[in-house]
């Protein structure tokens, strides 16, 4: 669906409205149909239950369905959406640092800063912050990056066979030497002469 689509229905129209009838128009092609799976309005319509009844127009009610909406934002998504409605400004994610060492916290604060940056390309913000946001997201990416690496390299592999450490760009489940004994095996039992 495309803002076009979204439109195309007079100003009265709710949102509800114009999915319904974006879900019941056939707008693919006949010869298209077997090749093209039409786009469902399962994820614009849980935003339309928090946008719904609010005086939005429609570029923002377009902006805010076609938001990044995910689980981890959904919170802030509900805070921007109260916040325009009453102010005309998209809220700025808080900027609390205190869990730098949690990585679900780190991915939750990132996704919250792309809603905001998604966002604020159309509707109205502070620009004196936009700069400031940017940099605090490369912050959140580095410590992210720092957390998962040293997971990465604390989680110890060994071999399936033996007590043997494995090292951690080793992509199988073995260590060498357990892997010739197992290659050679196979290739013994495979290729031994019938006397």
């Amino acid at each position: 669906m495309d803002f076009e689509i979204f439109s195309f229905l007079d100003e009265s129209a709710t949102i509800r409205e114009r999915l319904i009838y974006f879900k019941d128009a056939d707008l693919i092609p006949p010869k298209l149909k077997e090749l093209v799976v039409k786009e469902s309005v399962a994820r614009y319509v849980e935003a339309e239950g928090v946008i719904g009844g609010r005086k939005f127009s429609l570029k923002d009610q377009w902006v805010f369905l076609t938001a990044p909406i995910k689980n981890n934002n959904m919170e802030y998504f509900h805070t921007c959406v109260r916040n325009y409605d009453k102010n005309k400004v998209i809220r700025i994610p808080s900027n609390t640092t205190v869990l730098l060492t949690d990585s679900k916290w780190l991915e939750d604060k990132i996704s919250e800063i792309e809603l905001y940056l998604n966002l604020s390309r159309t509707l109205k913000f502070k620009d004196s912050e936009k700069e400031q946001i940017h940099k605090d997201k490369q912050i959140l990416i580095a410590e992210l990056d720092r957390i998962l690496l040293d997971k990465k390299l604390s989680a110890t592999k060994k071999c399936k066979l033996c007590p043997a450490l494995l090292g951690i760009m080793n992509p199988y489940q073995y260590c060498n030497k357990c892997y010739e004994d197992k290659v050679s095996a196979r290739y013994d039992s495979e290729y031994r002469p019938i006397y």
